[in-house]
């Protein structure tokens, strides 16, 4: 078998629908850096609560939307013909990941308890709503489609492929505070945090398993698929997914989840922070479905009884129904949160505001590395490395860059500002500014915040 014109268009379609729907990067930068937003950064280093002057933050409705593929750039598919596409499958690693996602800070607020004008301890709340999901595809799933499987002929195609997909509304109650260890001294200060939540999840897609391949006979005229994967959906029965609108107010799964983390701050201007976040998982058990198939078949072809007048004969769904596998109904199953390892290193000079003499950091660099544990929506094995610079006109205005390989991305450059008018805060930011300008990044993200200090 060859490929065909069909084929081909086929592949043109799927690669603009995933570039559009796919994503970047889980990591928000923007609020990792710039000191305005420590109750943000404070979701992904806990200990990082109530780092600021304020004994009050509050924040409402704040986006933070990501897209972007580890397999090729987006200009590989602008004003899309076939050298596009072959430029594209030469980019791609064996395997790859793409994905999107979609989180809103609803409500979030902190509080800060002192002591002779010193954190003594600091807590927080938060509701978001998290929407991801994320594709895992190989580079012999594309080859496949577009060039056919004739030079597959006498080797295995891996054509092993994951999707997964969560709908969760997290509601989440955080916890910092410095420990006073007198055997460490003066110059060096420690500080730990904690968040432990409830998370509701309202519709997903997760496979266990996934491992397909296909290997070809003799001048193609035999095609054995290899199959064992294990589909789980939560929101479907069998027929139709549950209408858009009901989803929201329909929980199908619940579930807890918690973070953790250190800081340690020494030699008056480094810190250094450990943090462990996303660990748990949801479960489901409402509306819920299995696909699953294991073993495999051989398609030699379907036979037709008069060529001339055809017959009741369909490839695609032929292939569907082998691939379908068998079903389950009413099944529970649990689908892990994104966990991830995040290492942070800083260099922050400190200078105090006019007026107020409050205490504020002018010069910030800082280095991060995130390690995700598994494929889910948010996170990516694929390791994370970023570097950044931010700094503070007297703490009123705030301006920084970074730079990240590695996630969702192949490397990716990003800008982000915000603005201090009295206790009000607003601020932008990307983590991949090409991706934003032009088509020259894997992806692109951006995140707006507002927030409130007193």
């Amino acid at each position: 078998m060859t490929s065909t014109k069909n084929m081909k268009s086929q592949i043109k379609f799927l690669a603009l629908f995933l570039i559009c729907l796919s994503s970047k990067a889980q990591n928000n930068l923007p609020v990792l850096y710039d000191q305005h937003w420590t109750l943000h950064s404070s979701k992904f280093i806990p200990s990082k609560l109530g780092d600021d002057y304020g004994t009050f933050n509050a924040t409402v409705i704040n986006p933070y939307v990501y897209l972007g593929n580890s397999g090729f750039s987006l200009k590989a598919l602008d004003g899309l013909n076939n050298s596009k596409i072959n430029t594209a499958l030469g980019q791609m690693a064996d395997n790859n990941i793409l994905g999107m996602g979609l989180d809103i800070d609803l409500i979030g607020m902190s509080y800060k308890i002192n002591k002779r004008d010193k954190e003594f301890m600091s807590f927080s709340f938060f509701a978001t709503e998290r929407i991801g999901m994320n594709f895992l595809y190989t580079k012999d799933f594309f080859d496949l489609i577009w060039n056919g499987n004739a030079k597959f002929e006498g080797r295995k195609a891996d054509l092993n492929l994951g999707y997964n997909l969560n709908w969760l509304r997290e509601y989440a109650v955080g916890w910092s505070m410095p420990l006073n260890i007198p055997s460490v001294g003066d110059d060096v200060k420690i500080k730990v945090g904690a968040r432990l939540k409830y998370l509701q999840g309202f519709g997903a897609i997760s496979f266990e398993k996934s491992e397909v391949a296909l290997r070809t006979g003799s001048a193609g005229r035999s095609l054995l698929f290899e199959t064992d994967y294990a589909m789980n959906i939560a929101g479907y029965d069998g027929k139709d997914f549950e209408s858009a609108g009901d989803l929201p107010f329909n929980a199908k799964g619940s579930g807890l989840g918690f973070d953790l983390s250190g800081s340690v701050s020494f030699l008056k201007n480094f810190e250094a922070s450990l943090a462990v976040i996303d660990i748990g998982s949801v479960k489901y058990n409402k509306s819920t479905y299995q696909y699953a198939r294991k073993n495999g078949f051989q398609f030699d072809g379907i036979p037709i009884r008069d060529i001339i007048k055809g017959g009741d004969f369909d490839v695609e769904n032929y292939v569907t129904t082998e691939f379908k596998g068998d079903e389950k109904s009413a099944i529970s199953f649990a689908t892990p949160l994104p966990t991830r390892l995040i290492l942070q290193g800083e260099y922050k000079t400190r200078k105090s505001t006019k007026g107020k003499n409050r205490e504020f950091y002018d010069k910030r660099a800082c280095i991060t590395y995130i390690q995700g544990f598994n494929n889910q929506p948010g996170a990516t094995t694929k390791p994370f490395v970023s570097v950044g610079y931010n700094h503070s006109f007297n703490y009123v205005f705030t301006a920084g860059a970074t730079a990240a390989i590695g996630g969702y991305n192949r490397m990716a450059f990003g800008l982000n500002g915000s603005l201090r008018l009295g206790g009000l805060r607003i601020g932008i930011g990307t983590t991949n500014l090409f991706g934003v300008t032009s088509l020259n990044g894997s992806g692109m993200d951006f995140t707006f915040l507002t927030g409130i200090t007193i």
